[in-house]
Order: structure tokens, then C-alpha cells, then sequence
């Protein structure tokens, strides 16, 4: 490789390194807002069209289970939330 080859770089001084952590923090905070967005799951038979909490093999809410292939789940509904969840949405709520 020769040098006119090589692509010149920047050392960020440490204004410029503190602004991109923030950049990166505040980046991260929307993919946390767009994950609690609600996804719905759509038949393409049907039209049947359902929200559900997890897509995957391991969801995080049933610990015990793993499942063969990917899948849409939904938490059951008879079952009491998890104390984080509610607390959730009561902060969502009071907003």
C-alpha cells in the first residue's frame, strides 16, 4: 500500500469528544423511545392485525422457555404485570 493511499484521519480534541458522547447518548435515548413503540403483527390471510411485546426466540418476560424459531409473542393478559411495567405506565400517565 502506498501512502497516497491512505486515508487521512482527525483526533478529536476533547470539546469535539465530549459533544459525540452526548450525540451517542441522546441516540441511544430514541432507540429506547422507538423499542417502546407499539409493533403489530399483521395475517396476511385474515387481516388479522394484533400488537405483540417480543419477537424472537428467548423472550425476556418468560425466562424458562426458549422457543425452536422465531415468533411473535404477547405476554398474557391474565396474569398479573410486573411491577416495573406498571410502574411504566403510571409515570407515562402522569406526564
Amino acid at each position: 500500500m502506498e501512502i497516497d493511499e491512505l486515508e487521512p484521519t482527525t483526533i478529536p480534541c476533547k470539546e469535539e469528544a465530549s459533544t459525540s458522547k452526548l450525540e451517542s447518548d441522546l441516540k441511544s435515548e430514541e432507540t429506547k423511545d422507538s423499542e417502546k413503540r407499539k409493533q403489530y403483527f399483521e395475517c396476511h390471510l385474515c387481516k388479522l392485525k394484533e400488537e405483540f411485546e417480543y419477537f424472537g426466540r428467548n423472550p425476556p418476560f418468560c425466562k424458562n422457555y426458549q422457543l425452536l424459531e422465531d415468533a411473535y409473542v404477547i405476554e398474557d393478559p391474565f396474569t398479573a404485570p410486573r411491577q416495573d411495567a406498571v410502574q411504566n405506565k403510571i409515570n407515562r400517565i402522569l406526564k
